[in-house]
């Protein structure tokens, strides 16, 4: 069902079924006008692909720019909008069963560790499919993409010889990424030797399937549980974790906010510094674990 339509049906219900005041409305119609954006911001056009990880990403940008108290009621509007949904068609599930009030839950980005990851990337063999998918999830990590990016790189947006991608962001804004040389060789490696076969369509993208199609963003996130299931694990992760991933790793690393906030392409600073947090968290971590004071306290 597409997003406006199922809109279409939660005002109805609110409006008319519930009767509810016309202010309340006026805010739940303000809420969901800046969730249904950035839904569409990501390429996500269906109430079918909305999942909580995209719920939790939401929340935490607004978290940077808000008063808890607005994004509380943000978090109300969007429980209420999708519990609707699933009571006028329980075919659709409810993204947002999970999901508690800020003073319960800690809004922060989900992202792999480094033992995870590398038991992710390796993984994959040397099969064509392997190659391609594995193509895929190193280019969103080493270059912090995010999946609506990726699906949309053309050719002549990839410079082999300079090691870099410009990439189209939001409101078509463009950047350049440098790519790392490891992962430059596995896409050139697609590019050169499986990419021709798989391009039967002649489609200037470079991610296409063997089908000749381009790449989707559900496919993308497919395989990412296909492979948690074949290692036995569950990250809860999506594919905006690379993205999440990629900016953890750089600030853990020295990175300046600065830089980081160049890269991952966003328009405020603060939306960026959600990443510090994370690294704090990671902070304290350490701290319990290896601080004398603490384990004398024990």
């Amino acid at each position: 069902m597409l997003i406006d339509d199922a809109y279409q049906i939660f005002l109805t219900e609110i409006s008319i079924n519930k009767n509810m005041s016309e202010n309340s409305i006026i805010a739940y119609q303000s809420d969901l006008k800046q969730y249904f954006n950035y839904l569409v911001s990501i390429d996500i056009t269906t109430v079918e692909d909305i999942n909580k990880e995209f719920i939790y990403d939401f929340i935490m940008i607004q978290l940077n720019s808000k008063k808890k108290s607005s994004v509380a009621r943000m978090i109300s509007a969007i429980k209420a909008f999708h519990s609707t949904l699933y009571l006028y068609d329980q075919s659709i599930i409810d993204p947002t069963l999970n999901i508690h009030s800020i003073q319960k839950t800690k809004y922060l980005p989900k992202y792999f560790n480094k033992k995870d990851l590398d038991a992710f990337f390796d993984s994959f063999g040397n099969t064509q499919k392997d190659i391609y998918h594995k193509a895929i999830f190193e280019l969103m990590y080493a270059c912090g993409l995010r999946v609506s990016e990726l699906t949309k790189l053309k050719m002549n947006q990839y410079n082999p010889a300079n090691l870099f991608i410009k990439i189209l962001g939001k409101g078509n804004k463009e950047r350049l990424v440098p790519i790392a040389k490891y992962s430059a060789n596995l896409l050139n490696e697609y590019i050169n030797n499986i990419r021709p076969q798989f391009n039967k369509k002649k489609l200037q993208f470079i991610f296409v399937n063997h089908l000749g199609n381009r790449l989707t963003r559900q496919y993308v996130g497919v395989v990412l549980k296909s492979k948690e299931k074949e290692l036995g694990i569950d990250l809860k992760l999506s594919p905006h974790s690379f993205r999440h991933t990629f900016a953890s790793d750089l600030l853990a690393n020295d990175a300046d906010l600065r830089t980081v906030q160049e890269l991952l392409g966003h328009a405020d600073i603060s939306t960026t510094q959600i990443y510090t947090h994370v690294n704090s968290d990671q902070l304290h971590k350490a701290y319990d674990r290896f601080h004398p004071g603490n384990k004398r306290s024990k």
